[in-house]
């Protein structure tokens, strides 16, 4: 289970935290320092997550219009990050069966946002590749 071991818990929990940080020091419009997505670069292609980053910078500085169209699901992620981050500060106060709930919700969110992304991630193919573009990657 993932989430109950305090290691992996405490990893995870670092990402969400410098994800959130870099969003709220980062400069919205103006992240040229941040890689290119190597997907992008190799096949032209956005990769499901390409934007995240992006939306994630935009709504942390509260513009959830520009957020929305950098990627759409970082109206699901970016709360995930929140709670990523502060589950480390309550797991111990929490019973087994608890976690073990909790880790197969988890899991489960994981597995089904993730399939949401790839989905929409073609559906954004499906328009480069017939219509021509889309304009905010």
């Amino acid at each position: 289970m993932i989430l109950n071991d305090r290691k992996p818990v405490i990893i995870l929990a670092a990402f969400a935290a410098a994800g959130l940080l870099i969003g709220f020091l980062a400069e919205p419009g103006n992240t040229p320092g941040f890689l290119v997505c190597s997907f992008k670069l190799i096949t032209g292609l956005p990769c499901p997550g390409c934007g995240m980053t992006r939306a994630v910078i935009a709504l942390a500085h509260g513009d959830l219009v520009a957020a929305l169209k950098y990627h759409p699901f970082v109206v699901v992620v970016f709360p995930g990050m929140a709670g990523l981050m502060v589950y480390p500060l309550v797991m111990n106060h929490l019973s087994e069966a608890a976690i073990n709930r909790l880790d197969r919700i988890f899991v489960g969110a994981v597995v089904i946002l993730f399939s949401l992304m790839l989905f929409y991630n073609f559906y954004r193919w499906y328009i480069i590749l017939t219509v021509g573009g889309y304009s905010y990657i």
